[in-house]
């Protein structure tokens, strides 16, 4: 029987307005291995991950699109390491001896599901500070074609040198991220799990990359991404900022009424989430009014993106 717990934000509110890609939920469900799933460690001891899965279907993540994964301490979706996800993220694992990772896609065309699961996976920590492998973990992440949500599924687990095993950390880092710069200075958008594993706290846009839980999370843990840019690409915000003309030729201008929130990003992005226009650094006419030149895009409908100090806002504009 599902348990819901009590953690779900970003809900729709009067005005829809989002400061983040993703819902999120935590709930309890029975923990079952796949079954018929394919090997990618073929039975074989192994001593570090590096496999690349094809999903089976286009998902979306971060308003990018992509038909492959690649596991090695973490999953990430670009060679570049800037789509990726930490499902239970500690370094790196060790084979036990009984550590196979696998992959299952089930269900019919557009409604698929690709299973990842990692099975008794020892802990690098523990093995180089203590020459043992008695702490384990199972998990799976499962990716939901049509919807694009992600869940990270917690199976059968033994902790019993959390020092060790977490590096000091008290626990696994989780969570969901997109960088989109690494220089000069990092900028992100993601989402991390922090405190109590039964009830964690958000951490949103974090550039330090050392978020952990503050314990393993329990056996039949699901932790939930709902993805919510499918919604947005019709949303009209207007509580903050105003953008004109619209539609626009070319010149766009960006205005707020409150100069307390500096606009740091600009993404814009065409109706398939490809991303077609970001910048940093803007041509300010008066304090925190901005005018950019779009002129060199196709004719069509686009979402602009305003990433400030303190939050993210979304307008769809029509080039002509």
């Amino acid at each position: 029987m599902k348990t819901i717990f009590t953690l779900i934000f970003l809900l729709f509110f009067s005005g829809n307005i989002f400061s983040q890609n993703y819902s999120f939920s935590s709930f309890t469900e029975t923990y079952s291995d796949l079954v018929g799933a394919t090997d990618l460690t073929n039975g074989e001891p192994w001593s570090y991950l590096d496999f690349n899965i094809p999903i089976g279907f286009d998902f979306e993540f971060y308003g990018q699109s992509f038909d492959e994964v690649h596991i090695r301490g973490y999953i990430h979706f670009d060679q570049g390491d800037y789509y990726f996800i930490n499902q239970f993220f500690v370094g790196l694992f060790v084979d036990r001896g009984d550590s196979p990772v696998s992959y299952l896609l089930e269900g019919s065309p557009g409604n698929r599901i690709l299973k990842l699961e990692w099975k008794n996976m020892g802990f690098w920590g523990e093995y180089n500070a203590l020459g043992t492998m008695d702490d384990y973990v199972n998990s799976q992440l499962w990716l939901y074609e049509g919807s694009n949500n992600i869940e990270i599924l917690i199976g059968p687990n033994s902790v019993m040198h959390p020092d060790e095993s977490y590096s000091g950390l008290g626990g696994p880092w989780i969570g969901i991220a997109h960088i989109i710069s690494y220089s000069p200075g990092a900028e992100v958008e993601s989402i991390s799990l922090s405190g109590n594993p039964a009830n964690p706290d958000l951490v949103y846009n974090d550039t330090t990359f050392l978020i952990n839980l503050t314990g393993t999370p329990a056996n039949s843990m699901i932790y939930k991404f709902t993805y919510i840019l499918n919604n947005i690409k019709t949303i009209e915000n207007t509580d903050i900022f105003e953008i004109y003309p619209n539609p626009t030729d070319g010149l766009l201008y960006i205005t707020s009424a409150n100069t307390n929130q500096q606009v740091k990003s600009l993404i814009i992005s065409d109706i398939t989430g490809k991303v077609v226009y970001h910048n940093k650094s803007f041509n300010f006419i008066k304090d925190n009014d901005i005018v950019i030149d779009l002129s060199a895009l196709e004719n069509g409908i686009y979402l602009v993106k305003i990433i400030t100090d303190k939050q993210t806002r979304y307008k769809k504009i029509l080039k002509q």
